[in-house]
């Protein structure tokens, strides 16, 4: 599997650079690969290696839309990543998720353990909806130059489709038909496919590489979340 190869070759070195890209320590380019960016700058701030400028240029946000500092959001999820192989990660979510519907009672997971967030049902609703956005971003960045990437109201989403009033299983199998399809475009991914960026209107440019941590760690995420929120409820009885 290609982008298995080529995950494993990113191994940290002097100069952690994909492309236009300075990644996390742990992200890092092997020498084989350094070899073909050599031209490009590199940008080594700190404890972490930020990611080029270019990546850090905000772009308009478009109205409604809450826009974040691009590296707090990123570098969260890069920690909770800490450094495993994040399509390793990809593969075990939908299984951790139906062990945990499995585990607990629709009433449960339909709960809200805080006002004004959401239930664990919902969240499992809007990684669903995660994955069919991060799915189609994958597709249009592979196959066109540039692209543009917007930004979605995951809020609006998750009431709009009402995944609390949805099946929990039937929500998880959803998830899992779309992952399975998604990761079988990332495992074929060579090194220059992971080069390719877009331009993501809250977050500036984002490669295939920086896409493909971000998905794993929001997953992670979201996983702890759900687990937190359970735990919550079910202490309450």
């Amino acid at each position: 599997m290609l982008v298995c190869k080529a995950l494993d070759a990113l191994v940290s070195v002097g100069k952690p650079v994909i492309g236009n890209q300075v990644l996390p320590n742990h992200f890092g380019v092997a020498p084989a690969i350094q070899a073909r960016f050599d031209r490009v700058p590199v940008v080594r701030l700190g404890r972490f290696e930020k990611l080029q400028r270019k990546e850090l240029i905000m772009t308009p946000a478009q109205p409604g839309l809450e826009v974040s500092a691009p590296w707090t959001y990123r570098e969260k999820l890069f920690n909770l990543l800490a450094g495993r192989d994040p399509i390793e990660v990809l593969g075990q979510t939908a299984s951790t998720l139906a062990e945990m519907v499995a585990r607990h009672p629709a009433k449960v997971l339909r709960g809200r353990a805080i006002p004004g967030k959401w239930t664990p049902n919902e969240i499992i609703g809007h990684l669903t909806d995660s994955e069919w956005v991060y799915g189609y971003r994958l597709r249009l960045i592979l196959c066109e130059d540039e692209p543009t990437i917007l930004g979605f109201r995951q809020d609006a989403w998750v009431a709009s489709l009402r995944h609390n009033e949805r099946e929990p299983s039937e929500l998880v199998e959803i998830f899992r038909t779309l992952r399975v399809l998604n990761l079988s475009v990332w495992r074929r991914m060579s090194p220059e496919d992971l080069q390719r960026s877009g331009q993501h209107n809250e977050r500036g440019a984002e490669s295939l590489a920086v896409m493909l941590q971000l998905l794993a760690g929001h997953d992670l995420s979201h996983l702890h979340q759900i687990s937190r929120y359970i735990q919550a409820l079910e202490s309450w009885g």
